[in-house]
């Protein structure tokens, strides 16, 4: 299955697919994102979702679940369950894209390759669980359930872990890329 998807993966890592990619992912996160997750701080009063933090407690995320009030946390929910299963998917397949298109170019079709293209996935399999477990927490309220908070916060963790890592890996293939072509025009 994960060499399917990332044969796949390389079959579409052209750069009119990343370019319209990249274009998607610019659209939600300069428009669409922040005009949905400020609502929430609107809602309720200026408490923030509990996604765009780096780790949590139990007892820190269910403060804001209370916080948050009936309207923001049905609206976070759906939110939840909604437009943050969108991004995380467009997200994954643009650093995917991208991964797949310079890491081939680099290593070929190598085990290594394919584990670089397929990292960003690792980081939408933890963002969609974080949504799932906190929309869990929103929608049970006021009935809490710490281990779900926790199972959240250990998803948030490694969402961010594996955007970073992912993050860190497309970079430096594209400086590789990038040195590579300079050394070819030089020499």
């Amino acid at each position: 299955m994960f060499k399917r998807l990332s044969t796949m993966l390389r079959r579409w890592a052209t750069i009119r697919n990343i370019l319209m990619m990249i274009g998607g992912l610019a659209i939600l996160l300069l428009s669409v994102l922040p005009s949905a997750y400020g609502r929430i701080s609107t809602m309720s009063g200026g408490v923030g979702p509990i996604d765009t933090e780096f780790a949590y407690t139990a007892q820190q995320a269910y403060e804001r679940v209370a916080a948050y009030g009936p309207t923001a946390r049905r609206y976070y929910a759906m939110l939840a369950l909604s437009l943050d299963v969108i991004f995380p998917i467009v997200f994954a397949l643009t650093l995917g894209l991208i991964a797949a298109h310079v890491w081939n170019q680099i290593l070929g079709t190598t085990r290594v390759a394919r584990a670089f293209t397929l990292l960003p996935f690792g980081g939408m399999a933890a963002d969609l669980l974080e949504n799932a477990f906190i929309a869990t927490m929103l929608l049970g309220y006021p009935h809490e359930i710490p281990v779900v908070a926790w199972a959240a916060s250990v998803c948030t963790i490694l969402k961010w872990g594996l955007i970073a890592l992912s993050s860190v890996i497309v970079a430096t293939g594209l400086i590789m890329l990038a040195m590579r072509s300079l050394g070819s025009r030089r020499g």
